[in-house]
């Protein structure tokens, strides 16, 4: 019965908090406040859920895409992310509701294929992308700036990377039905203003060419250029890998486009330099070896062929992460209390 009042006064404050959102929508100020609410509320979220039977809809996709999360059946917190994406979409320069959003965004999108496919469906990829592009529009970048890139990258990989191991064990089609709505969001990514004004600054080159280069993968490379530390850097490869599962590990529009392809590989190179001699750096030497696996298996695909049971290219980062365990259905109410630890210390 406690589980069930909890259960019941979560989704009513959840409930809450979605009403003033949705009547507040003009209103950044209001919008910060109640996002900043919702994220409060994560920090017994999933204690709550785990003491709930999860929904029919929950079983039938943990079975289906292979993965093992939960979320609160009288309140699915998927439910808030079309506004969360309709508010970074319309204040993308408000860094108190960007950093509320995408720290919400983090905890959401963990391992939940619902909520993973609701957040590419509904725009967060978009809005995510605009905030970090207005973010690299900022005449000096600091410590402050660093630490909303790492929030933003985050909440971008949490909400477009598959789910777990158990996932590649699925047939491609299924695989496919992921990929596809990740395809999309991908290449609805829009920000042109952005990228026009960068520019201008000189920031950024003019790809000019047959074809536009994906302004996502654009706007991820540029931020590797910038990047000072392992946590952004690695961030940073996770979010260019995912965008380049999603297309059969290649990357959209490189061969059409030489100007940025260049760019690309010089991206790649310099940040080759900076890694390999230095061991503080960890697993980003594997992921960047991702990425250029990735680039060049656009421009020579049969010679980089990919082994759909295996999440990546590199045979290192394969034989890494079939190390980590998987989390089993039978394992989370374990790994939650480990996930709300390890969340609390990243938010203090």
């Amino acid at each position: 019965m406690a589980s069930m009042d909890a259960a019941q006064l979560m989704s009513c404050e959840l409930y809450f908090h979605k009403v003033t959102i949705d009547q507040n929508a003009d209103n950044p100020t209001v919008l910060t406040e109640h996002f900043i609410g919702v994220a409060e509320c994560m920090e017994e979220y999933f204690s709550i859920s785990d003491k709930e039977a999860q929904s029919t809809e929950v079983k039938e996709s943990r079975s289906k895409f292979g993965w093992a999360w939960l979320e609160l059946p009288q309140f699915p917190m998927r439910e808030l992310l079309p506004v969360a994406a309709k508010a970074l979409q319309r204040f993308p320069m408000h860094r108190g509701l960007v950093l509320a959003i995408a720290d919400w965004c983090i905890d959401v999108c963990k391992s939940n294929v619902l909520a993973k496919m609701e957040a590419m469906r509904c725009g967060m990829l978009q809005g995510l992308c605009l905030a970090a592009g207005h973010l690299a529009l900022c005449e000096t970048f600091g410590n402050d700036e660093y630490l909303l890139a790492g929030c933003i990258f985050e909440a971008l990989r949490k909400a477009a990377e598959t789910p777990s191991l158990n996932f590649f064990s699925r047939s491609m089609k299924v695989k496919d039905e992921f990929y596809a709505v990740a395809r999309e969001a991908w290449l609805g990514v829009r920000i042109d203003t952005v990228l026009e004004a960068l520019e201008k600054r000189g920031t950024l080159m003019n790809f000019e060419g047959p074809q536009a280069p994906n302004p996502a993968l654009v706007l991820t490379a540029l931020f590797l250029r910038k990047g000072s530390d392992w946590v952004t850097m690695e961030l940073y490869l996770q979010v260019v890998k995912s965008l380049g599962e999603a297309f059969g590990n290649t990357f959209p529009t490189i061969a059409e486009n030489q100007a940025f392809e260049r760019f690309l590989n010089e991206t790649f190179e310099g940040f080759r330099g900076k890694v390999l001699p230095d061991a503080r750096f960890g697993s980003c030497g594997d992921l960047l070896d991702e990425a250029r696996l990735i680039h060049m298996r656009r421009l020579y695909p049969s010679d980089i062929p990919w082994d759909h049971r295996n999440s990546c290219l590199n045979p290192t980062l394969n034989e890494l992460y079939r190390n980590i365990c998987t989390v089993s259905e039978a394992q989370i109410s374990e790994q939650v209390v480990v996930y709300n630890k390890i969340r609390r210390n990243v938010r203090r």
